[in-house]
């Protein structure tokens, strides 16, 4: 009787913890960029605040779920958004083509 008590609150509160991170899964993706270095592009996940960088060849892991918005951005590219759907869940591994900011001068 004790035993069969025991494991029945093991099993509530198994079902509690994994029932806190609903369908989230670790995505990874490359970012791209003409002439321009991809090493530590900010990749921030609007819904649940999840914040990386991206390594020297592009590379980023973050948490996300389907109808995340990712945000990458950086100090010399253009910003980019995406919203993770279940195609990009599924999918091993994003593409992400970024551009450089082009600044415009008024004078010289």
């Amino acid at each position: 009787m004790k035993i069969s008590r025991v494991i029945l609150v093991l099993l509530v509160m198994c079902q509690i913890t994994f029932g806190q991170t609903t369908h989230e899964k670790l995505v990874h993706g490359k970012i791209t960029a003409d002439s321009v270095s991809v090493n530590g592009i900010k990749v921030l996940n609007l819904v649940n605040q999840k914040t990386t960088f991206t390594s020297k060849d592009g590379e980023f892991y973050i948490l996300a779920k389907a109808n995340d918005v990712l945000v990458f951005s950086a100090v010399n590219l253009e910003s980019y958004k995406l919203e993770i759907g279940s195609s990009e869940l599924m999918s091993e591994s994003l593409s992400i083509k970024m551009f450089a900011k082009i600044t415009k001068l008024s004078e010289v």
